[in-house]
Formats: structure tokens, sequence, C-alpha cells
């Protein structure tokens, strides 16, 4: 009868008795994925999933919830029970611009959510049609300072918009920007010479790029991407600590037992640096790298000013 009492207790206050920390897991856990089925972070989810169901000994199940830039998934773990039992998939720009994109959210990502892992990282590449003029990022730019108002660059999701804006504002080039809802759209206006530039991830665009139907111009991330060898950064461009790399880490509601989130964490440590996992990720474009809770948690302070900074100075509308 107390224990019942007890637990009833605990679960009211969020609380998840020792116990029930040291027998984890003991059910199904599920990994919140808030984008479509069959999207790059969707299936690297699911690869992780089925490696964890293994190690662990208990199914992990991968849960779609997309819309909202990802806050409707993520706002399902937010306010999940810490117990390690509801995870989620996410990517931190995404996650910690939001504040500054909408004027009311219902979970506070920076004191709900707390990182578990990293996954990888992919890397956005700045593409431009096969007959384009411009080869480099300073031509491309060149051309931009000369016509003003003439050029495109597009993109397709949040964290592209914002590169899009903030490469605007350090560059100080007056380009349109162009929002596109599908990749297959925005590619066809690409290649006919309708959109001039795309800024876009390199697994949707490696395709394209190998082909020869667009041109990579630079990267967007701190080193040259392991698929895209010969295609300079933007920081090698001269723009320092240009960097939107998408990361992908795994969150778990905070309150969630420190025991529990490092058995996680060392799971999935062991799971990124199995050859076959990391040559899986490779295939989608994307890099596997780890990192500790304590890292991406102190990585995550500085996230929220700077994606703020850039919103502001890019006048870029609250949404309802």
């Amino acid at each position: 009868m107390f224990r019942s009492i007890f637990a009833v207790l605990f679960a009211a206050l969020g609380i998840v008795p020792q116990s029930q920390a040291q027998d984890y897991p003991n059910k199904t856990i599920r990994l919140v994925a808030p984008f479509a089925a069959g999207a790059t972070l969707d299936i690297l989810g699911r690869i992780v999933a089925q490696n964890l169901s293994e190690s662990l000994g208990k199914p992990v199940i991968v849960e779609n919830r997309p819309g909202a830039n990802g806050l409707i998934g993520s706002n399902v773990v937010a306010k999940a029970a810490p117990d390690g039992y509801s995870l989620l998939l996410m990517t931190p720009s995404t996650l910690y611009a939001s504040p500054s994109l909408y004027s009311q959210m219902s979970f506070d990502p920076g004191k709900d959510l707390v990182p578990v892992s990293k996954l990888g990282n992919t890397d956005f590449v700045l593409i431009a049609g096969a007959n384009f003029p411009a080869s480099t990022l300073k031509d491309l730019l060149a051309m931009a300072k000369s016509e003003p108002g003439k050029r495109t660059m597009a993109h397709k999701s949040l964290t592209a918009q914002l590169g899009v804006e903030w490469l605007k504002q350090i560059a100080g080039i007056d380009i349109n920007t162009v929002s596109y809802k599908d990749a297959s759209a925005a590619f066809v206006d690409l290649t006919s010479g309708q959109l001039d530039t795309l800024f876009e991830p390199v697994p949707s665009s490696i395709a394209q790029i190998r082909a020869g139907k667009v041109k990579a111009l630079a990267v967007a991330a701190s080193q040259r991407s392991s698929v895209l060898p010969s295609v300079p950064t933007v920081i090698e461009s001269g723009f320092p600590g240009f960097d939107t790399s998408v990361e992908a880490i795994i969150y778990a509601p905070a309150g969630t037992p420190k025991e529990i989130i490092a058995k996680l964490h060392g799971e999935i440590l062991k799971i990124v640096n199995m050859p076959a996992v990391r040559e899986r990720f490779a295939q989608l474009g994307m890099e596997a790298v780890t990192s500790t809770p304590e890292r991406l948690a102190e990585a995550a302070k500085s996230e929220p000013a700077k994606w703020s900074r850039i919103i502001k100075n890019a006048n870029i509308p609250k949404i309802n």
C-alpha cells in the first residue's frame, strides 16, 4: 500500500525513484522524431533505435510527430515523465531559435529538455545551377554587390532560412530570399536558371552535385565536408565562425535521473562508433560525431542569443 502511495506521489512530482533508475529499462522506449518519415534524421533515428533495442534488450520505437518546425514533437517529450522512456531526436539550431520565432511556446527548450547524446552532424552547402556564372562564394558575393536586389538565394527549412539571413548580414549583400516547401521544386528552378542559389543540406544535394546538375560554391561548416572535400567552407571564404551544421542530438525531459542519462549515452556512444553504423551514416551524408551530455549542455547556453540576434537583424516576424 505504502509503495503504491509513494509511486503516485513520485509520479505527480516528476521524480523517478532510485530503484526505477537501477531497473531501467523495463519497458518500451519511444524516440520521438519531429519530422516526416523518410527524412534523413528520421532514418538516422531508426538506425540508432534498432541498435539501441538490441543493446538494451527492450523495444525502442520511433514515433513521428512532424509540424511547427519540430515543436509539436519536442513538446510531447518536454511534457513527458522524466523516466527515460520518452526521448527526442532534434536539431539544436531549430530548438533554440524557436523562442525568438514564436510569440508563444508551451515549453522552454533550455529548462524542459536535457541532452543525452549527439549522434552526428550534417552540413549545409550553398549550391547553384551548373550554368550559373559564379563558381565560388566570392564570385557570387561580387555579383550580388554589383547588382543589388537582383540575385536570389533560396531555402526550404528554418535552419536554412537562418543560414541565408546570417550570410546576408555578415557579407553585407542585398539578395532576394525565396522560400520553398520542398526541395524538388527548388532543384527544378535551380537547374533551369529560374533560381540563382540554394542553401540546402548536403544529404539532399550530393546526388545532384555528383551528377553535375548543380555545383557547390561553399560549405557552411567549421571544416570541409568529408563527402565534398574539394569545396571550401564559408569560413575559408573570409567569414570566421560561420557554421550552420545540423547536429542530430537526443534529448530527454528535464529531471531524468543522471544514471539513466549516463546509461543511454554510453549505449549510444557504442552504437555510433560501430563501423557499420558509421558507414550507413556516411551514405546518408551524415558524419558520426558524439559528445557528452555535459558538453552539449554547455554548448547550448550560447545558442538562443546567437539565433535571436540573427532573427532580430533579419526582421523575421514572430509566428503566432
